[in-house]
């Protein structure tokens, strides 16, 4: 009868000698009676001669004659195993204490599915935390992103100019970010394209000449014709982030960064070679340097999360384990090779795309459309936002007025309202939301053009049927987006 409970039915001495072992245990743990009878279950099960989770157990069972909770074993296999212990004192005929009456129950699979509702849980409220953050880091962005376009027309110093040029690389890479969080929040997953890697390596090399030290000197070998990669560019840049930070922090007394592309094909039996791989075309993707090295007995670990070699403090565990996972995530692979004081080098493979990138010819700032005097209404709560959008528009020959409220934009509006060409109005705003600031414009100009912009999408999801706006764009935009959207609305060719 006890060998068809499905619970591991126990019995040992007080010191923790097996004296019974069901075959409910040897289901659990994988032991057969005869391999674990007289040995101590501490060392069987917990890897240790005293236990702090039996300890407990045993001084709780001595105290009150029994203990009930969760414990965390080892099978034979070596693999974790999650238990709801029942554990009872048994007493002899004099009423001495005599044995220990262990019934576990496996809750392992119980945990797991715990633990993943607590985990949907979290996404669940951090898809709402994200959503309103977007709204606000969006709206922060916004006079970085046209600031930078504004100054660049004033700046004359090469050097400003290059940090023009960083400055607003990182804050559209900031804005890819907040859309991916939201992607991820959602519960979808961010739109894969085809990326040219050698444009995010000439970026890296902006951002490691502006940032890093200067007793490291980076080196780009770009590949004229390296092949296209079909990925998420944010992800792909944060892998390259990652490698060189490391590179960096590897060479505190200097040295030399290497980033370099090249286009590899790997037959059948070089696939082999590298765990994970397949045969096929790969953009390889290398991050070298001269620093520390890895020593060999660490490099199988490094990969692990929350592993590192950096000192406290200086290091999560996660960046190459977060690396890795995205490159998996993109069809490819990662090798590494280093030797103590004589570097690091990591390699990324990157399936090629199977189709081309289109070239896309940079945008001419200089002949954007200017306007025509139209009177435009901006309204935002964000004083920033509003003074940018004012200072951008007024650059192209279009007089504006600011509203900082949905109750403002009304009473400006109705002052005059046969004056305006054209209303470009935030959506999520206190007191009055955007979708009311359009309802009461409309009601004193029914055919007033307006284009909403916003700062997620999220925030227009239930309403956009409704709004039947001219045009909707998402911050942070550019100078060029923005005066793109006015002139098509207006209904003049860009």
């Amino acid at each position: 009868m006890l060998d068809k409970a499905q619970d591991a039915i126990i019995l040992c001495t007080l010191d923790g000698s097996i004296l019974f072992w069901s075959q409910g245990a040897r289901r659990i743990y994988g032991w057969t009676p005869e391999e674990v009878i007289g040995k101590k279950i501490q060392r069987l099960l917990f890897h240790s001669d005293d236990p702090v989770q039996l300890k407990d157990a045993i001084k709780s069972v001595r105290e009150k004659g029994q203990w009930i909770g969760e414990l965390q074993e080892f099978t034979r296999n070596g693999l974790t195993v999650v238990v709801q212990g029942r554990t009872t004192l048994i007493f002899d005929e004099q009423g001495q204490p005599k044995s220990l009456l262990l019934i576990n129950t496996d809750i392992t699979e119980h945990k797991q599915l715990e633990e993943q509702f607590l985990r949907a849980q979290r996404f669940e409220s951090l898809g709402a935390l994200v959503g309103g953050l977007a709204h606000d880091l969006n709206n922060a962005l916004v006079p970085i992103v046209v600031g930078v376009e504004i100054l660049r027309n004033e700046v004359k110093s090469p050097d400003m100019v290059g940090f023009l040029e960083a400055m607003e690389t990182s804050a559209k890479r900031s804005a890819d970010m907040v859309r991916q969080m939201l992607a991820f929040a959602r519960g979808g997953e961010a739109s894969k394209i085809v990326t040219n890697t050698g444009q995010l390596v000439r970026e890296m090399g902006k951002i490691i000449a502006k940032t890093f030290p200067k007793t490291i000197v980076c080196q780009l070998q770009v590949a004229a014709s390296s092949w296209p990669v079909t990925g998420i560019p944010t992800q792909l840049y944060q892998v390259l982030m990652n490698l060189c930070v490391n590179a960096r922090d590897a060479m505190n007394r200097g040295g030399t960064l290497t980033i370099a592309t090249e286009n590899v094909h790997l037959d059948l039996a070089a696939a082999a070679r590298h765990p994970g791989a397949r045969p096929g075309n790969f953009l390889c993707l290398t991050v070298s340097d001269t620093g520390s090295g890895i020593p060999a007995d660490q490099l199988d670990k490094i990969f692990q999360p929350f592993f590192t070699t950096k000192a406290p403090g200086k290091g999560t565990g996660l960046g190459l384990s977060t690396c890795q996972g995205i490159v998996k995530n993109h069809g490819g692979f990662i090798t590494v090779q280093s030797r103590v004081n004589s570097g690091t080098e990591f390699k990324v493979f990157l399936p090629k795309a199977d189709i081309e990138p289109g070239e896309a010819a940079a945008p001419d700032k200089s002949v954007l459309t200017a306007g025509r005097g139209e009177r435009l209404l901006v309204v935002d709560d964000e004083q920033g936002v509003l003074a940018i959008m004012q200072h951008a528009l007024e650059n192209y020959n279009y007089k504006v007025t600011i509203a900082s409220s949905g109750p403002e934009a009304v009473a400006r509006f109705s002052e005059h309202p046969g004056t305006f060409a054209l209303v470009i109005t935030d959506f999520a705003m206190p007191l009055m939301s955007g979708q009311m600031t359009i309802e009461a414009l409309r009601k004193i100009r029914p055919d007033i053009k307006i284009i909403v912009a916003s700062g997620s999408e999220d925030e227009i999801k239930g309403a956009r049927l409704n709004l039947k706006v001219g045009m909707i764009i998402y911050k942070p935009f550019t100078t060029e987006t923005l005066l793109t959207a006015v002139n098509n609305v207006l209904g003049r060719p860009a």
